[in-house]
C-alpha cells in the first residue's frame, strides 16, 4: 500500500497476533539481513516486511493459520506453514544457501495504480559503483532522470528545472538533498528503508511539484539487539544506532550522525583553497508493541559550509537546516487508517563574495498533514485529506548590480521578509473492478493547490490526475496516465519579487507505457511522455526581477530492463532518449530553445554479482549527450582598458558538448564473526572515460574554448563495521 510505504510505519494491518521470528545461514549460523518476508493468511491477506540487521522480523497478523515465504540474496527460498495464536513462540528459521550457478527466487509484486514508480532498496543502493552507498545518488541512474554537472546537486527529472522534483523524507518536504558538491545524501543509508523514485504522474498526496518525486522511507524495525555502525571512506566518516529501550522494549530508537573530512585533509595542501564541509544528523523514536496507536518522532539536520571568512579567494557559503516531524497513525483494523503529521523547520542559507555579494536566505518553515484511509472492501480504496505548509522567508541582499533596474553599475540592496502559506485539500479513489483484483487497477485523485504571500493576492490552481494499470495476459501489463500539477515559484523567485503577484507555475503531463515481466526475477519498461510547462517564473533585469513568463515542453522515451535484487546478480539496463525545449518570454520570440541540461540520449547499465565468501563485484557504464551550451562568435576589443567583449551567438544553446563517458568499478569482501561483521570495499571511479566536458573556458580573445573536465581516475577504499551488542 503506497500510503504506508510513505509514511515509513510498515505495511502490517493491527490484528490480534504478534508473528516474529529470526532468520539465519544454515551454515555459518549468522544472521541474515535485508530478506524479503511475506505472509499469506488463509483469508487471502498478504503483510511483508524485511529483516533487520540481526535478521529479525516482526508482522501483525490474524489468528489462524498462514503461510510464511522468504526470499533472500543468496539463499534459497523458504516457506513455511505457521498456526498464530497470542503469545506464540518466535520462529527461528535457518535458510540453505544456493550452490554457485543455482538461482530459485520468486520476486512477490502487488499491482499498483501510479504509472511509474521505480523503488531502491537500500541493500540495492550498496552495491551500485560509484555511488558511495547513497540512496538518492543512485537516484539519478534510473531513467527520466538526468546526469547533473560536476560538482552539483541538482535533480533534473524529464526536463523540468532542479527545483520542480520535490524530494520528501517520510512524507515531509526537504529544501536540501544532498550536501555541496552533490556527493551525498543529506540522510544516512542506515536510516533508510527505500526510495521510491516518481518521475510522471504521481498521486494527489504529493503536491507543489510538476516533474517528479523522491520518496525516502526510513526503517521502521527494531529487534532485542543493539546494531551499531561505523563506516569511513574517501570523502567522510559516520556511526549509527538502532535499538529499543524501556520495559519490554516499548519505544525504538535510532540514530546517525556524519562528518566529511576532506576540508581536514587537504587544508594544509590547500593553500586557503576553496574546499568543502558537511556535517548532518538523523534522530529517531518510535512506539513498540502499542497498536493500534503508532507514535512516531524523527529529527533530521545538516550544516554545509565551502570558504571561511578569512579565505584569501572571499568565497563563503553556508547552508543550515534542521527538521522535526512527528506522527501518529491509529490503525484500528486493516480497513481504516488515519494519520496526523505535524513538522517544524529552520533553514539558513548565506553566500558571500568578499564585501560585494552577501545573501542571506533564512526562514522558518511549518506544516501539518491528515489524512484517512479507508478500504470498504477489496475493490475500493478511498483517500482523503489535507496538507498545509507555511514558511516565514526571510532574505538580505547586497549585490554590486541591480537585477531590477539593468544597470550593471548600481549597487543593490533589499531586505524582506513574509509569510506563504499553502493549504492544500486533496482526495483520492481507487478501484479494482475486476473479479480478479490485479487485473484492472485505476485510480483518481484532485488536489486543490494554493500560495497566500503575505501582502498579495492569493493564487489557486486545481490539479486533477488519473492513472490506469492493466494486465493484459499474466506477466504483462499496459499502463497510463494525464495529470496536471501546479507549485509554487521558486524561493529566489520569491525572494527577489516580494511585491510581485507571482502565479504558481504549472505542467501537464501525460504517459503511456508497457510492463512485462521476465521469468519471475526480471521485468522489462517501456515509457512514452511528454509535458508541457507554462508560467514559469523567469528572471528578467528589470523590475519586476522575476515573471511567470516562460514555456517550456518535454518529452522522450524510457526503457528499463532490470534484475531484481534477489540470488546473486543483481542489475539493470536503463535508456532514456528525450528533448527539453523552453521559451522565456513568448512575446519576443516563438523559437523553442533547447534547456541547459537537455541530455538526448542517457544510457546506464549497472550490475552487480555476489559470491561465496563474502565476495561482491560490480560496474557502473554511463553514457550521456553533452549539455547544450551557447558558442562566441569572437570578440571585440575594448581600447579602454585592453580587454575582449564576447560576442555570443544569436543561437542560443546551439552548440553541444562533447558526449560523457565513464566507467566505475566496485569490489568488497565481507568478513562475518559472532557479533556482527566487517566489511572493506573498493570504488574505482573513471577507470575509463571519455573526454567528459564539464563546461568551457574561452581565449581571450574568444576566438577559441578550451574544455574542463570532471574527475579524473579516482580510488576510493572504504570500511564498514557492524556490531551487534
Amino acid at each position: 500500500m503506497q500510503w504506508m510505504a510513505l509514511m515509513g510505519l510498515g505495511n502490517s494491518p493491527a490484528w490480534a497476533v504478534e508473528l516474529t521470528g529470526t532468520l539465519f545461514d544454515e551454515e555459518m549460523q549468522t544472521p541474515i539481513e535485508a530478506a524479503k518476508v511475506v505472509v499469506r493468511t488463509e483469508a487471502g491477506e498478504v503483510v511483508r516486511t524485511q529483516s533487520n540487521f540481526e535478521g529479525a522480523f516482526r508482522l501483525d497478523v490474524p489468528e489462524g493459520p498462514g503461510s510464511l515465504e522468504v526470499y533472500a540474496t543468496e539463499y534459497q527460498n523458504l516457506t513455511v506453514s505457521y498456526v498464530a495464536i497470542e503469545g506464540m513462540t518466535p520462529l527461528d528459521l535457518t535458510m540453505v544457501p544456493y550452490e554457485v550457478g543455482e538461482v530459485v527466487v520468486v520476486y512477490y509484486d502487488e499491482p499498483d495504480p501510479i504509472v511509474t514508480t521505480r523503488t531502491l532498496t537500500s541493500a540495492e543502493v550498496a552495491r551500485v559503483p560509484g555511488g558511495f552507498g547513497d540512496p538518492v545518488r543512485v537516484v539519478t541512474s534510473l531513467p527520466g532522470a538526468a546526469r547533473p554537472p560536476f560538482g552539483s546537486s541538482q535533480l533534473i527529472i524529464r526536463g523540468g528545472n532542479d527545483d520542480d522534483t520535490t524530494v520528501l523524507i517520510d512524507g515531509v518536504e526537504v529544501p536540501i538533498v544532498y550536501h555541496v558538491g552533490g556527493y551525498r545524501s543529506v540522510i544516512h543509508p542506515s536510516m533508510v528503508a527505500q526510495v521510491d523514485f516518481l518521475p510522471g504522474i504521481f498521486p494527489s498526496r504529493y503536491g507543489d511539484t510538476t516533474s517528479g518525486v523522491v520518496d525516502i522511507q526510513t526503517r521502521a524495525d527494531w529487534s532485542d539487539e543493539w546494531e551499531l555502525t561505523a563506516q569511513a571512506d574517501l570523502l567522510d566518516a559516520s556511526a549509527s544506532f538502532r535499538g529499543a529501550l524501556g520495559k519490554n522494549d516499548a519505544v525504538g530508537v535510532a540514530g546517525a550522525i556524519r562528518r566529511s573530512y576532506v576540508d581536514l585533509v587537504l587544508a594544509p595542501l590547500a593553500n586557503d583553497f576553496v574546499l568543502p564541509a558537511w556535517f548532518d544528523y538523523q534522530v529517531q523514536f518510535q512506539t513498540l508493541n502499542t497498536s493500534p496507536h503508532t507514535f512516531r518522532l524523527i529529527a533530521f539536520g545538516l550544516n554545509d559550509r565551502i570558504g571561511t571568512d578569512d579565505s584569501d579567494f572571499g568565497i563563503t557559503s553556508t547552508t543550515t537546516s534542521h527538521r522535526a516531524v512527528a506522527s501518529w497513525v491509529y490503525e484500528p483494523s486493516n480497513r481504516f487508517k488515519l494519520l496526523v503529521q505535524p513538522a517544524v523547520g529552520w533553514d539558513n542559507d548565506q553566500v558571500g563574495l568578499g564585501t560585494a555579494v552577501s545573501v542571506i536566505e533564512q526562514g522558518i518553515r511549518t506544516g501539518l498533514r491528515a489524512e484517512a484511509r479507508w478500504t470498504p472492501n477489496p475493490m475500493w480504496v478511498v483517500v482523503g485529506g489535507a496538507q498545509i505548509q507555511g514558511s516565514n522567508l526571510e532574505i538580505d541582499a547586497t549585490l554590486p548590480f541591480d537585477p531590477t533596474a539593468g544597470d550593471p553599475n548600481q549597487a543593490f540592496e533589499a531586505t524582506d521578509a513574509r509569510w506563504v502559506t499553502q493549504p492544500d485539500p486533496y482526495a483520492e479513489v481507487q478501484l479494482r473492478p475486476l473479479r480478479d483484483e490485479k487485473r484492472l487497477v485505476m485510480s483518481a485523485g484532485l488536489r486543490a493547490e494554493s500560495m497566500f504571500r503575505q501582502g498579495l493576492d492569493p493564487e489557486f490552481g486545481l490539479s486533477p490526475r488519473g492513472s490506469v494499470r492493466f494486465n493484459v495476459v499474466e506477466g504483462s501489463t499496459l499502463k497510463g496516465g494525464v495529470g496536471l500539477s501546479h507549485q509554487m515559484p521558486s524561493a529566489q523567485a520569491l525572494a527577489f519579487s516580494p511585491d510581485t503577484p507571482l502565479a504558481l507555475e504549472r505542467a501537464l503531463t501525460a504517459e503511456v507505457g508497457f510492463e512485462q515481466k521476465l521469468g519471475d526475477v526480471a521485468t522489462f519498461d517501456a515509457v512514452a511522455y511528454g509535458r508541457s510547462m507554462s508560467n514559469i517564473a523567469i528572471q528578467q533585469f528589470g523590475a519586476p526581477a522575476f515573471m511567470n513568463d516562460g514555456i517550456g515542453r518535454a518529452y522522450g522515451l524510457e526503457f528499463l530492463l532490470r534484475k531484481e535484487p534477489t540470488g546473486p546478480l543483481f542489475g539493470w539496463i536503463s535508456y532514456s532518449l528525450s528533448r527539453s525545449e523552453r521559451i522565456d518570454d513568448p512575446e519576443a520570440s516563438d523559437d523553442w530553445v533547447l534547456f541547459g541540461l537537455d541530455q538526448t540520449h542517457n544510457l546506464i547499465a549497472i550490475a552487480g554479482y555476489q559470491l561465496r565468501k563474502g565476495w561482491d563485484f560490480g560496474f557502473r557504464f554511463q553514457y550521456t549527450s553533452g549539455n547544450p551550451f551557447t558558442p562566441y562568435e569572437g570578440g571585440i576589443f575594448e581600447l579602454s582598458d585592453g580587454t575582449y567583449t564576447g560576442i555570443p551567438s544569436g543561437d542560443v544553446n546551439s552548440g553541444r558538448l562533447d558526449p560523457y563517458m565513464a566507467l566505475d568499478l566496485r569490489v568488497s569482501k565481507t568478513f562475518n564473526f559472532r557479533r556482527g561483521q566487517a566489511k572493506i570495499y573498493l570504488d574505482l571511479l573513471n577507470v575509463i572515460t571519455g573526454e567528459n566536458p564539464e563546461f568551457l573556458i574561452d581565449a581571450y580573445d574568444f576566438s577559441s574554448a578550451t574544455p574542463v573536465s570532471g574527475l579524473p581516475f579516482l580510488p576510493s577504499p572504504g570500511l564498514q563495521l557492524d556490531l551487534r551488542l
